[in-house]
């Protein structure tokens, strides 16, 4: 983050860097004590982690979100917490397609594909969503 605050201020300054930061920030430092706490007999330790892991991360965006007046629902906790499962197969297989891209483009399109499913999800569950009442409607574009 220090680096990238010295290197690009403009970027450090952005948005979706500080959301990605607050939320990093937020998962290594509340994540683990939250799912400890709100660890019930009645649910299995991986729910309380997943519970845990969207609430802390949705708590710490919030102030960003509302700063860059991007506009928040009543229903992007409850989306978030759909979505889990697919996010870790996205990042982890994206991440791997863009590093594996410069030495082997055909492998890199495999992981790529491999993660269409992940990503039908992530779409289907925005677009129901989005349709929502109380759901934020995006601005429509600026001139230009």
């Amino acid at each position: 983050m220090l680096l990238v605050a010295l290197l690009d201020p403009v970027t450090a300054t952005g948005a979706g860097f500080l959301l990605s930061v607050s939320a990093t920030a937020a998962l290594v430092l509340a994540a683990r004590p939250v799912a400890v706490r709100i660890c019930r007999p009645w649910m299995p330790g991986p729910v309380a982690d997943v519970l845990a892991v969207c609430v802390v991360a949705h708590v710490a965006t919030l102030p960003v979100v509302v700063a860059a007046g991007l506009g928040t629902g009543p229903w992007s906790l409850p989306a978030n917490l759909a979505v889990a499962p697919a996010v870790p197969v996205v990042t982890v297989l994206g991440t791997a397609a863009a590093a594996l891209g410069p030495v082997w483009e055909g492998g890199a399109v495999l992981l790529a594909a491999a993660c269409a499913p992940a990503l039908w999800w992530l779409d289907t569950v925005a677009g129901i969503v989005a349709a929502l009442p109380g759901s934020p409607h995006p601005a429509p574009p600026g001139p230009g």
